[in-house]
């Protein structure tokens, strides 16, 4: 049985599973049977026919659980054999993928789940696969499958590297008071408010 022993390796699905809307209306064993089996991938059959002591003795190895996300963030970070970097300009975020992650921080006054839900795609967005060039320097790779590189952040990345980008891009996006041309002043007042939202909710 394999248990993350930290953040270093509890992957976003992993993460996602374990969310509070995950386990609404569950009673306490079904909560600490999900979280087991979430973790261990064990089947719900073979947590169920565990002892109380054993039980204990996995919430014991998962405590670090409580303790707070990572902060340190990465300059370049390998998921799935592939190398990527962070977007730490935010202007330079291809329109319609800027657009679909200020679409998803509208829906946290409803949703205070909406970044962890979401957490793939919107890394995805802000990340940049890159390669060694011919002179050895790290280069972009220009054509990529968006929607391949999310699902592969979902069951590779782990927290440790996905949590530092995500504050770190809402912290720099509040910062952003022009996006293009083709946005209304309307729009990015709109915008910025959703990013405020978001920085508030991760504690900026």
């Amino acid at each position: 049985m394999k248990i993350p022993k930290g953040w270093h390796e509890l992957t976003i699905n992993q993460f996602q599973e374990l969310l509070p809307s995950k386990t609404e209306g569950m009673n306490d064993i079904s909560k600490t049977i999900h979280e087991i089996t979430t973790l261990t991938g064990l089947t719900y059959d073979e947590i169920r026919k565990y002892t109380n002591k054993e039980v204990k003795a996995v919430r014991e190895l998962t405590a670090w659980l409580s303790e707070d996300r990572p902060n340190v963030l990465k300059n370049r970070y390998k998921v799935k054999g592939v190398w990527y970097r962070f977007e730490v300009n935010a202007s330079n975020i291809i329109l319609d993928q800027y657009a679909f992650s200020m679409q998803t921080l509208q829906d946290l006054k409803d949703n205070p789940e909406t970044v962890e839900q979401n957490l793939h795609l919107l890394l995805a967005n802000v990340s940049r696969p890159i390669k060694r060039n011919w002179r050895f320097k790290w280069v972009d790779v220009k054509d990529y499958d968006l929607l391949k590189m999310s699902e592969d952040f979902k069951h590779n990345m782990t927290m440790d590297v996905a949590n530092p980008i995500i504050v770190f891009f809402c912290h720099l996006s509040k910062n952003l008071t022009k996006i293009t041309s083709d946005y209304s002043t309307k729009k990015v007042e709109e915008m910025e408010k959703a990013v405020k939202d978001l920085a508030d909710t991760v504690g900026l």
